[in-house]
């Protein structure tokens, strides 16, 4: 599998960049990602909780860069919000590193819109865990 994205990166960017591929999404898939839109794949596996919140890793493919990022997020089910609390280059390890944390002060909690990944990555998560008994409809 990491030979396949070892591979992937090598190509053009514009090949590579245009759009997810179904390889892109296959491949991130077996390694236990799902794609959730905008470039965006979610780790469903629950990486810790901090403060009963459960916190999460998700990959994301930037248009200039050959290697995705991995993102820690927290996700506050009962007010439907998200933070960003530390990201890095993807080195094909689920691990993130203390050192990479945000400053206090650029953590800022996101609410999850009506259709947006914030909302799907909130109804993966929080329904997974018990936090929620049924997804939110994404027409409310």
């Amino acid at each position: 599998m990491r030979s396949i994205l070892i591979f992937l990166s090598t190509l053009s960017p514009f090949i590579l960049f245009c759009q997810i591929t179904e390889n892109i999404k296959k491949v991130n898939h077996q390694n236990g990602y799902v794609y959730v839109g905008a470039s965006t794949f979610l780790n469903v596996k629950l990486y810790k909780v901090s403060n009963g919140r459960p916190q999460v890793l998700s990959l994301f493919y930037a248009d200039d860069s050959p290697t995705p990022l991995l993102v820690l997020t927290e996700l506050d089910c009962k007010n439907r919000r998200i933070m960003r609390l530390a990201y890095k280059d993807y080195e094909y390890v689920d691990e993130m590193p203390t050192e990479r944390y945000l400053f206090e002060h650029l953590k800022k909690w996101v609410y999850a819109e009506s259709r947006s990944k914030e909302l799907i990555m909130l109804n993966c998560v929080c329904v997974k865990y018990g936090y929620w008994d049924k997804p939110i409809d994404f027409n409310e």
